[in-house]
């Protein structure tokens, strides 16, 4: 049996066993917390391998779930503030995960698609399923003297370039056909801003509590 398969059936034992002491101990709430927080720690742990993002968030929910009980089973809180706190401590790591994810994206799109090239709108597509209008951009760019053409991924009907506008797009060096569109910088800043807002917020949504 492979060391994968054996870890995936210790995984699955280890959650049924969470979920059978949560059974026999239903009425012990300590019991349950703690049973219920091991439980998906280790189901996070098992499901990073197929959804980093799912399993992580998985996780990082079990670990405050866990730390929130601790405050609230040694009296440091009462039940409402042990509570804001999971729930604070939740949202604050997962806009650290966020803002560690988006990075990582970054560098592994820079390393694939390489080539920065400038780009022209040379025709606008119409998406005709549909009654307002949608359209769809192509652009053209040259790479070694050679002209390329390709089409946005998707139709819109915001902020619709106008035939000539000109932009920059990644290409990979080793496939001139694949290429990355950069998201606008007012999205990025946008994004950034609030990463950064509800991170300060849950911060000091959890000091507050323990004040």
């Amino acid at each position: 049996m492979k060391k994968k398969e054996v870890l995936n059936n210790i995984g699955f034992f280890l959650i049924v066993a969470a979920l059978l002491v949560i059974l026999v101990f239903q009425k012990n709430i300590k019991v349950v917390v703690f049973a219920a927080s091991f439980g998906l720690l280790i189901y996070g742990l098992m499901s990073i391998p197929k959804n980093n993002v799912s399993g992580i968030i998985t996780c990082v929910f079990s670990i405050s779930l866990a730390v929130s009980g601790v405050l609230y089973f040694t009296k440091i809180f009462n039940l409402l503030k042990a509570f804001t706190f999971m729930i604070s401590c939740t949202v604050f790591f997962m806009m650290v995960l966020s803002a560690i994810f988006s990075y990582k994206r970054k560098k592994l799109i820079c390393s694939k698609y390489t080539l920065l090239v400038d780009a022209e709108v040379v025709d606008l597509v119409v998406n005709p399923n549909t009654e307002a209008k949608y359209y769809q951009p192509q652009y053209k760019y040259t790479v070694d003297g050679e002209d390329y053409y390709v089409l946005y991924p998707s139709f819109i009907n915001k902020r619709v370039p106008n035939i000539g506008d000109k932009t920059k797009l990644r290409v990979d060096e080793n496939d001139k056909d694949a290429v990355y569109f950069e998201r606008a910088v007012r999205d990025k800043v946008f994004d950034a801003i609030m990463i950064v807002f509800f991170m300060l917020v849950a911060l000091a949504i959890m000091i507050g509590q323990f004040l």
